[in-house]
């Protein structure tokens, strides 16, 4: 045992020193890449994230028309505040989400962006001192569907349901079409890049 822990140890400068020289010639290819030609850099570093951010969106839209109830979180508590907050996020998106946290609770929930026509009404009906059920989706289903952990897809008032799923699932097929249409055209130009790429390096 002392033996293979020594070899181990003697192996971790030597792993360490392959990693850095791998990750020297990729930033000498990637520099040389990024002042060269657009096309390339396009074709190496852009068009395959693209195409995986748009399969996202894909599998995205495929849960939100399949959601239920059952997939649903629920929880129930007194309104302590709710707001419109305002949210920077980048140089120049601003959002103005509803937010609604409960007592003896110290998550804030989001209203997601889908039911932003229902903020007035909500505000309405929902008050300080009422007793709500929130249901919220799963940590990695709110992440799958672009989503935030502790955004509300369903609101109760005294098992009154004031808005449901029908918004997120309605809005679900345009999504899915655009997200297609993208994947299908990066992925497309990737590959005709790459063959254009393969045919000038064959003459």
């Amino acid at each position: 045992h002392f033996r293979l822990r020594l070899n181990r140890l003697k192996a971790q400068p030597i792993t360490l020193i392959v990693s850095c020289n791998r990750l020297r010639r990729f930033l000498q290819t990637f520099i040389k890449d990024l002042s060269g030609s657009g096309t390339v850099f396009l074709r190496k570093y852009m068009l395959i994230p693209l195409s995986l951010f748009f399969l996202w969106g894909i599998l995205s839209s495929i849960i939100r028309s399949n959601l239920t109830t059952k997939d649903l979180i629920e929880h129930i508590g007194i309104v302590k505040q709710r707001q419109i907050s305002k949210i920077i996020s980048g140089r120049n998106n601003k959002s103005y989400p509803l937010l609604i946290s409960l007592k003896d609770n110290n998550s804030i929930y989001r209203l997601p962006e889908t039911y932003s026509n229902s903020i007035s009404k909500i505000l309405q009906q929902v008050r300080p001192g009422d007793q709500i059920s929130i249901y919220t989706l799963s940590k990695w289903k709110s992440l799958l569907t672009w989503g935030k952990k502790n955004d509300i897809y369903t609101l109760k008032k005294n098992n009154k349901l004031l808005f449901g799923l029908e918004p997120i699932k309605n809005e679900a097929p345009t999504q899915l079409t655009y997200s297609f249409l993208f994947f299908v055209a990066s992925l497309s130009l990737y590959f005709i890049m790459l063959k254009k790429q393969k045919q000038l390096t064959q003459k």
